[in-house]
């Protein structure tokens, strides 16, 4: 297929050579997280297995060790997927305690829920005092119109007893 002119309009290409255009394309382009994430992920995964043998069951979640070499060590203090470490030994070394890493980070991913229920119970809670106060501010506003209405009523009976009053005089 060739063009001889600038494009004027993707719309103008009927939706068939747009269709080619497009398979054309992937089948070309590299997206950038298959260059970077996969090959690394792959990596990462086939030197777990290489380590810790064929059952994933029994693998922990992470080893600092094995994704220190396969994201490329530390650079700068920074380490892929972790960004700046102060102190890369002890993030290779791991903490001196008892704790999994399985139980990091299980411990880390429960605080950050706890941290987002917390948040959307703050959002829902502002919600409702907001909601709240709409309410009291409609029957404020219906209170004070019922009591126009009361008064009128009040004004209407009055004149009604007085127009009595004088027809009977």
């Amino acid at each position: 297929m060739m063009f001889d002119g600038p494009w004027t309009s993707w719309k103008k290409f009927d939706k068939e050579h747009r269709d080619a255009m497009w398979e054309h394309f992937n089948g070309l382009y590299v997206w950038p997280e298959e260059i970077d994430v996969l090959p690394r992920k792959e990596a990462y995964e086939s030197a777990m297995v290489a380590k810790f043998g064929d059952d994933t069951s029994c693998h922990p979640l992470l080893d600092n060790e094995i994704w220190c070499d396969v994201s490329r060590g530390v650079k700068k203090g920074r380490i892929y997927g972790f960004g700046f470490v102060s102190d890369p030994s002890s993030f290779l070394e791991g903490t001196s305690s008892t704790i999994t890493s399985q139980e990091v980070v299980y411990e880390r991913v429960r605080n950050e829920m706890r941290g987002e229920i917390d948040a959307k119970a703050a959002e829902m809670e502002a919600k409702h005092q907001q909601m709240r106060e709409e309410m009291d501010a409609k029957v404020a506003a219906i209170d004070a119109k019922q009591q126009q209405i009361d008064a009128k009523y009040e004004a209407m009976e009055k004149m009604y007893a007085a127009l009595q009053n004088m027809m009977r005089n």
